[in-house]
Protein backbone atom coordinates (compact mmCIF):
# COMPACT_ATOMS: atom_id res chain seq x y z
CA UNK A 1 0.00 0.00 0.00
CA UNK A 2 1.44 3.33 -1.06
CA UNK A 3 -0.45 6.04 0.76
CA UNK A 4 -0.57 9.67 -0.47
CA UNK A 5 1.63 8.95 -3.47
CA UNK A 6 1.77 11.94 -5.77
CA UNK A 7 -0.12 14.28 -3.45
CA UNK A 8 1.26 17.64 -2.43
CA UNK A 9 1.88 18.07 1.33
CA UNK A 10 -1.00 20.54 1.71
CA UNK A 11 -3.40 17.91 0.30
CA UNK A 12 -2.52 15.35 2.94
CA UNK A 13 -4.21 14.48 6.23
CA UNK A 14 -6.78 17.26 6.48
CA UNK A 15 -8.92 15.03 8.71
CA UNK A 16 -6.15 12.89 10.17
CA UNK A 17 -4.12 10.07 8.75
CA UNK A 18 -6.46 7.27 9.90
CA UNK A 19 -9.43 9.01 8.26
CA UNK A 20 -7.52 9.34 5.00
CA UNK A 21 -6.38 5.69 5.10
CA UNK A 22 -9.92 4.36 5.61
CA UNK A 23 -11.33 6.70 2.97
CA UNK A 24 -8.73 5.66 0.39
CA UNK A 25 -8.99 1.94 1.11
CA UNK A 26 -12.82 2.00 1.11
CA UNK A 27 -13.02 3.88 -2.17
CA UNK A 28 -13.67 0.76 -4.31
CA UNK A 29 -16.69 -0.26 -2.21
CA UNK A 30 -18.42 3.01 -1.29
CA UNK A 31 -21.93 3.61 -2.67
CA UNK A 32 -22.49 -0.14 -2.93
CA UNK A 33 -24.28 -0.76 0.41
CA UNK A 34 -21.33 -2.68 1.88
CA UNK A 35 -20.58 -2.98 5.58
CA UNK A 36 -17.11 -2.28 7.03
CA UNK A 37 -15.78 -3.45 10.38
CA UNK A 38 -13.25 -0.98 11.76
CA UNK A 39 -10.72 -1.35 14.53
CA UNK A 40 -10.94 1.33 17.24
CA UNK A 41 -7.73 2.92 15.92
CA UNK A 42 -9.43 3.72 12.59
CA UNK A 43 -13.00 4.35 13.76
CA UNK A 44 -14.09 7.93 14.43
CA UNK A 45 -17.35 9.87 14.23
CA UNK A 46 -16.02 11.72 11.18
CA UNK A 47 -15.21 8.58 9.14
CA UNK A 48 -18.53 7.00 10.17
CA UNK A 49 -20.40 10.07 8.92
CA UNK A 50 -18.45 10.10 5.67
CA UNK A 51 -19.07 6.42 4.97
CA UNK A 52 -22.75 6.70 5.92
CA UNK A 53 -23.10 9.57 3.43
CA UNK A 54 -21.69 7.17 0.81
CA UNK A 55 -24.23 4.39 1.58
CA UNK A 56 -21.59 2.32 3.35
CA UNK A 57 -22.30 0.91 6.80
CA UNK A 58 -19.76 0.79 9.63
CA UNK A 59 -19.37 -1.21 12.82
CA UNK A 60 -16.59 -0.29 15.20
CA UNK A 61 -15.68 1.05 18.61
CA UNK A 62 -15.06 4.78 18.86
CA UNK A 63 -12.66 5.86 21.59
CA UNK A 64 -13.97 8.49 24.01
CA UNK A 65 -11.24 11.02 23.15
CA UNK A 66 -12.23 10.84 19.48
CA UNK A 67 -15.83 11.65 20.38
CA UNK A 68 -14.69 14.60 22.51
CA UNK A 69 -12.43 15.90 19.72
CA UNK A 70 -15.25 15.60 17.19
CA UNK A 71 -17.74 17.36 19.49
CA UNK A 72 -15.36 20.29 20.08
CA UNK A 73 -14.77 20.61 16.31
CA UNK A 74 -18.52 20.77 15.68
CA UNK A 75 -18.98 23.49 18.32
CA UNK A 76 -16.27 25.77 16.90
Amino acid sequence: LCFNKGKRPEQRHTHGVTYEIVKEMAEPIVDRNHHLLLDSWFCSPRICQYLHSKNTYVTGTVRVHKIEEHTSELQS
